[in-house]
């Protein structure tokens, strides 16, 4: 895979891993969120895996 898209569910919103963003600690990630392109720094934890793509 060249550019992997990381496909998520974050309180029941679908969105994707932004992977080229650093998050402020370990253990958070930033999501966008497909509905409304906002960006938003997460626990992982409460972050469930979808699917893994291609660009």
């Amino acid at each position: 895979m060249k550019k992997t898209i990381v496909v998520v569910k974050h309180e029941e919103k679908p969105g994707r891993l932004l992977l080229d963003r650093r998050p402020s600690q370990e253990g958070l990630a930033w999501v966008k969120y497909e509905m409304d392109g906002q960006e938003v720094e997460v626990d992982l934890l409460a972050v469930e895996l979808v699917a893994f793509m291609e660009a």
